[in-house]
Protein backbone atom coordinates (compact mmCIF):
# COMPACT_ATOMS: atom_id res chain seq x y z
CA UNK A 1 0.00 0.00 0.00
CA UNK A 2 1.21 3.53 -0.80
CA UNK A 3 1.62 6.22 1.30
CA UNK A 4 -1.41 7.77 -0.39
CA UNK A 5 -3.34 4.43 -0.11
CA UNK A 6 -3.02 4.30 3.38
CA UNK A 7 -3.87 8.22 3.93
CA UNK A 8 -7.12 7.60 2.14
CA UNK A 9 -7.26 4.21 3.69
CA UNK A 10 -7.09 6.04 7.17
CA UNK A 11 -9.40 8.86 6.09
CA UNK A 12 -11.83 6.14 5.15
CA UNK A 13 -12.00 4.63 8.32
CA UNK A 14 -12.42 8.25 10.07
CA UNK A 15 -15.66 8.84 7.62
CA UNK A 16 -17.05 5.07 7.86
CA UNK A 17 -17.18 5.51 11.84
CA UNK A 18 -18.79 8.96 11.70
CA UNK A 19 -21.61 7.57 9.23
CA UNK A 20 -22.11 5.00 11.60
CA UNK A 21 -22.00 7.50 14.80
CA UNK A 22 -24.89 9.56 12.55
CA UNK A 23 -27.41 6.47 11.81
CA UNK A 24 -26.90 5.55 15.47
CA UNK A 25 -27.99 8.68 16.84
CA UNK A 26 -30.62 9.18 13.78
CA UNK A 27 -31.93 5.39 15.26
CA UNK A 28 -31.69 7.10 18.90
CA UNK A 29 -34.31 9.47 17.40
CA UNK A 30 -36.55 7.66 16.19
CA UNK A 31 -37.17 5.00 18.79
CA UNK A 32 -37.36 7.25 21.54
CA UNK A 33 -36.20 5.16 24.00
CA UNK A 34 -34.13 6.24 26.73
CA UNK A 35 -32.68 2.59 27.21
CA UNK A 36 -31.95 1.96 23.51
CA UNK A 37 -30.39 5.57 23.36
CA UNK A 38 -28.29 5.53 25.92
CA UNK A 39 -26.64 1.99 24.35
CA UNK A 40 -26.46 3.77 21.16
CA UNK A 41 -24.68 6.96 22.71
CA UNK A 42 -21.90 4.73 24.58
CA UNK A 43 -21.42 2.51 21.37
CA UNK A 44 -20.91 5.64 19.69
CA UNK A 45 -18.36 6.73 22.03
CA UNK A 46 -16.40 3.47 22.41
CA UNK A 47 -16.00 3.76 18.66
CA UNK A 48 -14.99 7.48 18.73
CA UNK A 49 -12.52 6.72 21.73
CA UNK A 50 -11.11 3.40 20.11
CA UNK A 51 -10.12 5.26 17.02
CA UNK A 52 -8.77 8.15 18.49
CA UNK A 53 -6.41 5.68 20.43
CA UNK A 54 -5.62 3.65 17.90
CA UNK A 55 -4.09 6.96 15.61
CA UNK A 56 -2.49 8.01 18.65
CA UNK A 57 -0.16 5.01 19.38
CA UNK A 58 0.50 4.79 15.46
CA UNK A 59 1.57 8.23 15.29
CA UNK A 60 4.06 8.26 18.81
CA UNK A 61 5.58 4.79 18.60
CA UNK A 62 9.17 5.15 16.95
CA UNK A 63 10.24 2.86 14.35
CA UNK A 64 13.46 2.55 16.55
CA UNK A 65 15.07 2.14 19.95
CA UNK A 66 17.80 3.69 21.83
CA UNK A 67 19.34 0.51 21.31
CA UNK A 68 19.56 1.31 17.14
CA UNK A 69 22.47 3.05 15.77
CA UNK A 70 19.45 5.32 13.65
CA UNK A 71 19.96 8.52 15.42
CA UNK A 72 16.82 10.45 15.38
CA UNK A 73 17.27 13.79 14.72
CA UNK A 74 15.60 17.30 15.20
CA UNK A 75 16.02 20.48 13.53
CA UNK A 76 18.62 21.52 16.53
CA UNK A 77 20.42 18.21 16.16
CA UNK A 78 20.31 18.20 12.24
CA UNK A 79 23.66 20.30 11.64
CA UNK A 80 26.14 18.91 14.64
CA UNK A 81 25.52 15.47 13.06
CA UNK A 82 26.49 16.78 9.38
CA UNK A 83 29.72 16.07 7.95
CA UNK A 84 31.61 17.58 5.24
CA UNK A 85 33.24 14.75 3.70
CA UNK A 86 30.96 11.98 4.44
CA UNK A 87 27.67 11.07 3.71
CA UNK A 88 24.85 11.22 6.50
CA UNK A 89 21.58 9.10 5.31
CA UNK A 90 18.34 10.32 6.95
CA UNK A 91 14.99 8.73 6.38
CA UNK A 92 11.78 11.09 6.85
CA UNK A 93 9.16 8.37 8.17
CA UNK A 94 5.48 7.77 9.91
CA UNK A 95 5.65 5.68 12.42
CA UNK A 96 2.00 4.37 11.05
CA UNK A 97 3.45 3.60 7.47
CA UNK A 98 3.89 -0.04 6.52
CA UNK A 99 6.85 0.55 4.06
CA UNK A 100 8.34 2.84 6.46
CA UNK A 101 7.81 -0.53 9.23
CA UNK A 102 9.02 -2.92 6.54
CA UNK A 103 11.97 -0.82 6.17
CA UNK A 104 13.17 0.03 9.96
CA UNK A 105 14.41 -3.61 10.28
CA UNK A 106 16.94 -3.35 7.32
CA UNK A 107 17.91 0.15 8.24
CA UNK A 108 18.43 -0.45 11.70
CA UNK A 109 20.71 -3.09 10.51
CA UNK A 110 22.56 -1.00 7.80
CA UNK A 111 23.18 1.72 10.26
CA UNK A 112 24.84 -0.95 13.08
CA UNK A 113 27.48 -2.73 10.11
CA UNK A 114 27.81 1.72 9.08
CA UNK A 115 28.76 2.47 12.44
CA UNK A 116 30.59 -0.75 13.48
CA UNK A 117 32.83 -0.30 10.71
CA UNK A 118 32.95 3.08 9.04
CA UNK A 119 31.87 5.46 11.61
CA UNK A 120 29.27 6.82 9.16
CA UNK A 121 25.93 7.97 10.55
CA UNK A 122 22.30 6.73 9.32
CA UNK A 123 19.51 9.30 11.08
CA UNK A 124 16.20 9.28 11.00
CA UNK A 125 13.32 11.87 11.23
CA UNK A 126 9.92 11.05 12.39
CA UNK A 127 7.51 13.74 10.37
CA UNK A 128 4.73 13.28 12.76
CA UNK A 129 6.63 14.99 15.90
CA UNK A 130 8.71 17.14 13.32
CA UNK A 131 6.17 18.35 10.54
CA UNK A 132 7.65 21.74 9.66
CA UNK A 133 11.15 20.26 9.34
CA UNK A 134 9.88 17.54 7.59
CA UNK A 135 7.64 20.13 5.36
CA UNK A 136 10.92 22.53 4.53
CA UNK A 137 12.96 19.21 3.15
CA UNK A 138 9.80 18.97 0.81
CA UNK A 139 8.67 15.31 2.07
CA UNK A 140 5.89 13.97 -0.13
CA UNK A 141 6.11 10.55 0.98
CA UNK A 142 7.00 7.82 3.06
CA UNK A 143 9.62 6.82 3.87
CA UNK A 144 12.29 9.56 2.12
CA UNK A 145 15.49 8.79 2.22
CA UNK A 146 18.22 11.71 1.81
CA UNK A 147 22.25 11.42 1.28
CA UNK A 148 23.05 15.07 3.08
CA UNK A 149 26.21 16.48 3.96
CA UNK A 150 27.58 19.69 5.43
CA UNK A 151 28.22 22.99 3.81
CA UNK A 152 31.70 24.54 3.58
CA UNK A 153 30.08 27.31 5.91
CA UNK A 154 27.79 25.22 7.96
CA UNK A 155 24.57 24.33 7.61
CA UNK A 156 23.41 21.89 5.41
CA UNK A 157 25.34 21.43 2.07
CA UNK A 158 25.05 18.94 -0.54
CA UNK A 159 21.97 17.04 -0.52
CA UNK A 160 21.40 13.84 -3.14
CA UNK A 161 17.87 11.49 -3.12
CA UNK A 162 18.69 8.03 -2.27
CA UNK A 163 17.36 5.94 -4.76
CA UNK A 164 18.73 2.39 -4.64
CA UNK A 165 17.66 -0.75 -3.22
CA UNK A 166 16.09 -0.66 0.03
CA UNK A 167 18.22 -3.60 1.81
CA UNK A 168 21.16 -3.97 3.96
CA UNK A 169 23.61 -4.43 1.09
CA UNK A 170 22.08 -1.11 -1.33
CA UNK A 171 22.23 0.98 1.81
CA UNK A 172 25.81 0.00 2.78
CA UNK A 173 27.40 0.25 -1.31
CA UNK A 174 25.32 3.28 -1.75
CA UNK A 175 27.13 4.74 1.46
CA UNK A 176 30.70 2.98 0.89
CA UNK A 177 30.72 4.89 -2.75
CA UNK A 178 30.21 8.08 -1.57
CA UNK A 179 32.99 7.96 0.80
CA UNK A 180 36.12 10.06 -0.43
CA UNK A 181 39.48 9.06 -0.55
CA UNK A 182 42.23 7.13 -2.66
CA UNK A 183 44.11 3.93 -1.60
CA UNK A 184 47.86 3.39 -1.69
CA UNK A 185 48.27 0.30 -4.14
CA UNK A 186 51.17 -2.04 -4.90
CA UNK A 187 55.15 -1.34 -4.28
CA UNK A 188 53.81 2.14 -3.22
CA UNK A 189 52.82 0.51 0.15
CA UNK A 190 56.30 -0.54 0.72
CA UNK A 191 58.09 2.99 -0.68
CA UNK A 192 55.62 4.62 2.13
CA UNK A 193 55.78 2.03 4.80
CA UNK A 194 59.91 2.78 4.48
CA UNK A 195 59.49 6.18 5.02
CA UNK A 196 60.61 7.19 1.61
CA UNK A 197 58.61 10.17 1.39
CA UNK A 198 58.03 10.87 4.64
CA UNK A 199 54.74 10.73 5.29
CA UNK A 200 52.49 8.38 7.89
CA UNK A 201 50.57 5.89 6.30
CA UNK A 202 48.63 2.98 7.61
CA UNK A 203 48.21 -0.88 5.99
CA UNK A 204 45.73 -3.07 6.31
CA UNK A 205 46.78 -6.74 5.50
CA UNK A 206 44.16 -9.51 5.45
CA UNK A 207 44.15 -12.47 7.32
CA UNK A 208 45.94 -15.55 5.91
CA UNK A 209 43.63 -17.12 3.40
CA UNK A 210 41.69 -14.33 2.32
CA UNK A 211 41.11 -14.01 -1.41
CA UNK A 212 41.52 -10.72 -3.38
CA UNK A 213 38.43 -8.66 -4.18
CA UNK A 214 36.50 -5.36 -3.00
CA UNK A 215 38.49 -3.66 -0.60
CA UNK A 216 36.84 -3.81 3.25
CA UNK A 217 34.66 -1.34 4.33
CA UNK A 218 36.73 0.03 7.27
CA UNK A 219 39.81 0.43 4.95
CA UNK A 220 37.23 2.82 2.76
CA UNK A 221 36.34 4.32 6.02
CA UNK A 222 39.68 4.59 7.70
CA UNK A 223 40.64 6.38 4.08
CA UNK A 224 37.71 8.26 4.56
CA UNK A 225 38.50 9.56 8.01
CA UNK A 226 41.91 10.11 8.19
CA UNK A 227 42.77 12.09 4.85
CA UNK A 228 46.35 13.31 5.89
CA UNK A 229 47.62 9.85 6.50
CA UNK A 230 48.26 7.25 3.45
CA UNK A 231 45.77 4.42 3.66
CA UNK A 232 46.84 0.94 1.53
CA UNK A 233 45.15 -2.48 1.75
CA UNK A 234 47.01 -5.84 1.04
CA UNK A 235 45.56 -9.55 1.39
CA UNK A 236 47.89 -11.89 3.74
CA UNK A 237 49.99 -13.45 0.61
CA UNK A 238 50.55 -10.30 -0.94
CA UNK A 239 52.14 -8.62 2.08
CA UNK A 240 54.43 -10.86 1.98
CA UNK A 241 56.03 -10.48 -1.08
CA UNK A 242 57.04 -6.61 0.62
CA UNK A 243 60.45 -6.70 2.16
CA UNK A 244 58.55 -3.81 5.01
CA UNK A 245 56.00 -6.28 5.78
CA UNK A 246 57.25 -9.73 5.36
CA UNK A 247 58.94 -9.88 8.70
CA UNK A 248 55.58 -9.76 10.43
CA UNK A 249 54.47 -12.86 11.91
CA UNK A 250 51.17 -14.13 12.71
CA UNK A 251 48.35 -15.41 10.31
CA UNK A 252 45.58 -12.73 11.67
CA UNK A 253 44.47 -9.54 10.21
CA UNK A 254 46.66 -7.13 11.29
CA UNK A 255 47.21 -2.69 10.82
CA UNK A 256 50.68 -1.29 10.10
CA UNK A 257 51.18 2.12 10.78
CA UNK A 258 54.38 3.79 9.77
CA UNK A 259 55.24 7.38 11.36
CA UNK A 260 57.64 8.36 7.97
CA UNK A 261 59.92 9.49 10.33
CA UNK A 262 64.07 8.82 9.20
CA UNK A 263 63.98 5.86 10.92
CA UNK A 264 60.94 4.38 9.20
CA UNK A 265 59.57 3.13 12.56
CA UNK A 266 56.19 1.17 12.63
CA UNK A 267 53.55 0.05 14.75
CA UNK A 268 51.44 -3.41 14.57
CA UNK A 269 47.68 -3.26 15.78
CA UNK A 270 45.85 -6.97 15.96
CA UNK A 271 43.16 -6.47 17.43
CA UNK A 272 39.73 -6.15 16.38
CA UNK A 273 39.04 -5.33 12.93
CA UNK A 274 36.07 -2.82 13.59
CA UNK A 275 36.30 1.14 12.94
CA UNK A 276 36.69 2.08 16.45
CA UNK A 277 39.44 0.07 17.79
CA UNK A 278 41.13 0.77 14.86
CA UNK A 279 40.82 4.31 15.03
CA UNK A 280 41.70 4.65 18.50
CA UNK A 281 45.00 2.56 17.84
CA UNK A 282 45.73 5.20 15.02
CA UNK A 283 44.55 8.25 16.98
CA UNK A 284 46.86 7.42 19.98
CA UNK A 285 50.11 6.47 17.09
CA UNK A 286 49.36 10.03 15.26
CA UNK A 287 48.89 12.28 18.47
CA UNK A 288 51.93 13.17 20.58
CA UNK A 289 52.06 12.64 24.31
CA UNK A 290 49.22 14.35 26.49
CA UNK A 291 50.23 17.02 28.71
CA UNK A 292 48.51 19.10 31.81
CA UNK A 293 48.18 22.90 31.02
CA UNK A 294 48.61 24.61 34.47
CA UNK A 295 49.48 27.93 33.65
CA UNK A 296 49.17 30.59 31.12
CA UNK A 297 52.22 30.24 29.69
CA UNK A 298 52.27 26.76 28.71
CA UNK A 299 49.06 27.14 27.68
CA UNK A 300 50.63 29.75 24.76
CA UNK A 301 53.13 27.31 24.19
CA UNK A 302 51.01 24.30 23.12
CA UNK A 303 47.61 26.20 21.23
CA UNK A 304 49.52 29.27 20.65
CA UNK A 305 48.76 29.07 16.97
CA UNK A 306 45.88 26.62 16.89
CA UNK A 307 42.31 26.13 18.35
CA UNK A 308 42.73 23.55 21.28
CA UNK A 309 39.83 21.73 23.66
CA UNK A 310 40.72 22.21 27.36
CA UNK A 311 38.64 20.03 29.73
CA UNK A 312 39.07 20.70 33.74
CA UNK A 313 38.93 17.85 35.80
CA UNK A 314 35.81 18.64 37.40
CA UNK A 315 33.87 17.72 34.30
CA UNK A 316 34.73 13.97 35.28
CA UNK A 317 35.68 12.78 31.30
CA UNK A 318 39.01 10.81 30.88
CA UNK A 319 40.86 13.30 28.22
CA UNK A 320 42.48 10.03 26.43
CA UNK A 321 39.12 8.81 26.10
CA UNK A 322 38.52 12.12 23.95
CA UNK A 323 41.55 12.13 22.60
CA UNK A 324 40.97 8.68 20.83
CA UNK A 325 37.89 10.11 19.62
CA UNK A 326 37.53 9.31 16.00
CA UNK A 327 34.65 12.62 15.58
CA UNK A 328 37.64 14.75 17.69
CA UNK A 329 40.42 13.78 15.23
CA UNK A 330 42.37 16.29 14.58
CA UNK A 331 41.65 18.33 17.97
CA UNK A 332 44.28 18.93 20.22
CA UNK A 333 42.74 18.01 23.73
CA UNK A 334 44.24 18.95 26.56
CA UNK A 335 43.74 18.60 30.79
CA UNK A 336 43.86 21.65 32.40
CA UNK A 337 44.48 22.34 36.08
CA UNK A 338 45.95 25.07 38.22
CA UNK A 339 45.63 28.80 38.02
CA UNK A 340 43.82 28.38 34.61
CA UNK A 341 40.59 28.73 36.97
CA UNK A 342 38.58 26.40 34.23
CA UNK A 343 35.35 25.02 35.74
CA UNK A 344 33.89 23.97 32.45
CA UNK A 345 34.79 22.36 28.97
CA UNK A 346 36.26 25.34 26.85
CA UNK A 347 37.26 25.41 23.31
CA UNK A 348 39.97 28.51 22.74
CA UNK A 349 41.89 29.77 20.06
CA UNK A 350 44.64 32.34 21.15
CA UNK A 351 45.50 33.51 17.79
CA UNK A 352 41.88 34.50 16.89
CA UNK A 353 41.46 35.79 20.32
CA UNK A 354 38.16 33.52 20.91
CA UNK A 355 36.76 31.03 23.68
CA UNK A 356 33.36 29.12 24.01
CA UNK A 357 32.43 27.61 26.96
CA UNK A 358 30.05 24.31 26.69
CA UNK A 359 27.30 24.90 28.96
CA UNK A 360 24.71 22.75 26.86
CA UNK A 361 24.70 19.46 29.07
CA UNK A 362 22.34 18.08 26.50
CA UNK A 363 25.40 17.65 23.77
CA UNK A 364 27.85 15.29 23.32
CA UNK A 365 31.55 16.78 23.44
CA UNK A 366 32.00 15.89 19.87
CA UNK A 367 28.83 17.03 19.02
CA UNK A 368 29.27 20.51 20.92
CA UNK A 369 32.80 21.30 19.07
CA UNK A 370 31.24 20.56 15.73
CA UNK A 371 28.68 23.01 16.21
CA UNK A 372 31.76 25.77 17.52
CA UNK A 373 33.36 24.38 14.12
CA UNK A 374 30.60 25.49 11.68
CA UNK A 375 29.80 28.91 14.30
CA UNK A 376 26.31 27.76 15.61
CA UNK A 377 28.08 28.77 19.32
CA UNK A 378 28.32 32.20 20.20
CA UNK A 379 31.90 32.83 20.30
CA UNK A 380 33.20 34.81 23.46
CA UNK A 381 36.33 36.98 23.73
CA UNK A 382 39.38 35.98 25.64
CA UNK A 383 39.73 37.24 28.98
CA UNK A 384 41.90 40.27 29.33
CA UNK A 385 45.24 38.05 31.15
CA UNK A 386 44.94 35.61 28.17
CA UNK A 387 44.61 38.46 25.38
CA UNK A 388 47.86 39.34 27.21
CA UNK A 389 49.46 36.14 26.87
CA UNK A 390 48.26 35.45 22.93
CA UNK A 391 49.90 38.54 21.76
CA UNK A 392 53.07 38.86 24.58
CA UNK A 393 51.65 42.95 25.14
CA UNK A 394 49.89 44.75 27.82
CA UNK A 395 46.23 45.09 26.81
CA UNK A 396 44.32 48.45 28.41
Amino acid sequence: MSYEEECEFKVASVNAVMQRSVNLISTADHTRHLSTSSMILRSVFLCVVTLALLFLASSTNALYTSKDAVKHLTPRTLTPTLHPSLPTLIEFYAPWCGHCKSLAPIYARAAHHLSTHANVTLAAVDCTQEQEMCGEWGVRGYPTLKAVWAGKGGGVGRVEEYGGQRTVEGIVGAMRGWMPGRLLTGKRIGEVLQGKDGGKSVVVVGKKGGKRGKVPLVVKALAAHFSGVGVGYLTHDDAKKLPSLAAFEGDAAKVVFGDGGSGAQTRVYEGDMTFGPIAAFLLKALTPPRAVVSSLGQLREVCGRKTCLLVPASAGLVVDELVESPKLAGVEVYQVAGDLGLEEITTVNLRKKWMVTKMDDTLAVEEWMEAVRIGEVKREELPVAWRQEATGKDEL
